[in-house]
């Protein structure tokens, strides 16, 4: 991958308030989208892409409709917002997220959680959350 984006601890460390920005709202469009989603049910309305699409019915389920579609494209906005500065989101339902670095000559990736204060974790590209290693001092914090 010629364009991906490398994070030292530092960069990364100075992501963390941006991320739990990012996560909390997030968080809070899924709630949102899960209650509009219930709402559109209880109306007998499927929640798909064709039904979301509709302009037919009630002036109160297409307003339903409107509101789920516009909560869909703020969660999709904040997803995309992290993903062109180079974050991996994982898990939108624990704010779980990795940035590439390098350690030892290879690529590893930086994994952070909502409600750590730091990036204090990484794992191999394969190795997934359960794979997590404290970061030490071999890591490189700055760029050389």
């Amino acid at each position: 991958m010629a364009d991906t984006r490398y994070f030292t601890v530092d960069e990364a460390n100075t992501l963390v308030p941006r991320l739990e920005g990012s996560f909390n709202r997030m968080m809070q469009l899924r709630g949102e989208l899960r209650r509009a989603g219930a709402e559109l049910e209880r109306m007998g309305e499927q929640v798909d892409p064709s039904s979301l699409a509709s302009e037919e019915g009630p002036p109160e389920l297409r307003s339903t409709r409107g509101r789920v579609r516009g909560l869909l494209d703020a969660l999709s906005d904040e997803l995309s917002d992290l993903e062109e500065i180079g974050v991996q989101v994982k898990d939108l339902d624990t704010g779980l997220c990795d940035l590439v670095a390098r350690h030892d000559g290879r690529d590893v990736l930086l994994c952070w959680r909502l409600g750590e204060k730091h990036f204090e974790f990484w794992h191999e590209l394969e190795g997934g959350f359960s794979g997590r290693r404290p970061i030490d001092q071999t890591f490189e914090r700055t760029l050389h």
